[in-house]
């Protein structure tokens, strides 16, 4: 299980990118180029966030895992 929370962060990153702004531009049907540009850069940011917080959030809990197993 070595090294898998980064792919299990991007996949996180990347579902949570691709919901928000698909509801942006498909539901509240925002076509204006200017509004597209900026939900794009504001989606884009979150998705950033988004993945370093779950690569973190999930190297600790594999770390966690890892000293646990060395216990036993």
């Amino acid at each position: 299980m070595k090294g898998i929370y980064g792919y299990v962060a991007l996949l996180i990153a990347s579902l949570s990118f691709m919901i928000s702004f698909g509801y942006k531009v498909f539901h509240l049907d925002y076509i204006d180029i200017e509004n597209f540009f900026s939900l794009f850069l504001r989606d884009l940011m979150v998705f950033f966030v988004v993945y370093f917080i779950a690569k973190y959030f999930f190297k600790n809990i594999e770390m966690i895992f890892n000293n646990y197993r060395k216990i036993l």
